[in-house]
C-alpha cells in the first residue's frame, strides 16, 4: 500500500515540474505578487496567480482549505479529504474557466492587430500551397 505522504510529495513535485515548463522568471511566492482572482466554495479556495516567463505571461493556481481548529481559530491546509474532493474539483473547474477569460482579456483584439495580418497571411499561404 503506498504511503500517502509520499503521494502528496509526488503530487507537489509534479506541479513544480509542470510550472517550470513555462520557463518562469517570477513565482507566486515572490513578495508583493498577489493573486489576480480567488474562487471559493465553502472552505475550499483557489488563488489564481499571474506569472511572467521568457515566453510571456501565464497563470498558475494554488488550492487551500480553511477550517477552524478545536480552539475556534482559523487554520489552512493543502490536504483534502474525500468529502472535499468534489468541491475541490468544482473550484478547479471554475478557476480553469476564469483563466481562459483572463487570457482572452489579455489578447489584442483581432481587428487592426498585427496578429490578424499574420493569420490572413497564413491563410493566403495555405491557399497558394494547395493549388
Amino acid at each position: 500500500m503506498p504511503n500517502t505522504n509520499n503521494d502528496r510529495n509526488t503530487s507537489t513535485g509534479d506541479h513544480r515540474s509542470a510550472t517550470s515548463d513555462q520557463d518562469r522568471t517570477d513565482d507566486h511566492d515572490t513578495a508583493g505578487n498577489k493573486p489576480v482572482q480567488h474562487v471559493r466554495r465553502g472552505g475550499v479556495q483557489a488563488a489564481i496567480w499571474k506569472n511572467t516567463g521568457r515566453r510571456g505571461s501565464y497563470f498558475a493556481v494554488t488550492f487551500e482549505r480553511r477550517y477552524k481548529d478545536e480552539h475556534d481559530e482559523w487554520r489552512t491546509s493543502h490536504a483534502f479529504g474525500r468529502d472535499q474532493l468534489l468541491v475541490l474539483a468544482k473550484v478547479a473547474e471554475v478557476a480553469f474557466h476564469a483563466i481562459h477569460e483572463l487570457q482572452r482579456e489579455e489578447r489584442p483584439s483581432a481587428r487592426g492587430s498585427a496578429s490578424s495580418g499574420r493569420t490572413n497571411a497564413g491563410a493566403s499561404q495555405r491557399a497558394r500551397s494547395s493549388r
